[in-house]
């Protein structure tokens, strides 16, 4: 199963677009044989607008046993923009006004588990305004600029590469993430997988959380 998993992680980052910045790598294709992820359920998808028909809105690649993720762009329209490698040009959603951008809705495992992990990564031509957005509201935001580049005529890219902890894993996600005006969204992709953690990790996040709520106490 997890040489499964490590061949299809792998296989993801193979096929992403040759100019991309940064390969997407979930970490249990760095530590594939890490205890705390066995017996998870995980899912991948992504989003590559450069590289299919303009207005395009399904994703390029799942592995999803639980549903169809979805995009849907937020005040962004479908725009062919001329910058891109060997100015040949690119398809993107470009984002209309400031405060625009995408939601991401991500079907997942509806077993009981403790832990989620969300894997986001996108590419855009402007910095994003903020950290991602999830309902339900992740307990760990960690990430930013992962790389950045530029297309032959000099124009940057950035990507960004987030990871996100929800607790307990809910039965799907929304993502959310804004951009200023005249963004251009060239691809996104989101890996997650839902675990238990072993029973003696499990104890002693159960000593933490009474430790913590003992310091408030006094």
């Amino acid at each position: 199963m997890r040489k499964a998993l490590f061949c299809l992680a792998l296989g993801l980052a193979l096929t992403t677009p040759a100019w991309a910045i940064k390969d997407f790598a979930p970490p249990w294709v760095a530590n594939p044989t890490d205890p705390k992820y066995a017996g998870g359920s995980t899912t991948s998808q992504d989003w590559e607008f450069w590289g299919n028909e303009l207005g395009t809105t399904a994703p390029a690649r799942v592995s999803n046993d639980y549903g169809t993720p979805t995009f849907t762009p937020i005040d962004a329209t479908p725009m062919f923009i001329t910058h891109g490698p060997g100015l040949t040009g690119v398809n993107t959603w470009h984002v209309d006004v400031d405060g625009g951008g995408f939601r991401l809705d991500i079907p997942n495992d509806p077993k009981d588990r403790p832990f989620k992990e969300i894997h986001l990564q996108y590419t855009s031509d402007k910095s994003s305004l903020a950290a991602p957005q999830t309902n339900p509201p992740g307990g760990t935001h960690a990430g930013g600029v992962a790389g950045h580049g530029t297309s032959d005529d000099g124009d940057w890219w950035y990507t960004y590469e987030w990871t996100i902890t929800l607790q307990p894993n809910p039965q799907s996600e929304l993502i959310q993430v804004f951009f200023p005006a005249s963004a251009n969204i060239g691809e996104i992709d989101v890996a997650t997988i839902c675990y238990a953690p072993e029973p003696a990790t499990l104890s002693l996040l159960a000593l933490g959380g009474l430790a913590l709520i003992r310091k408030r106490r006094k």
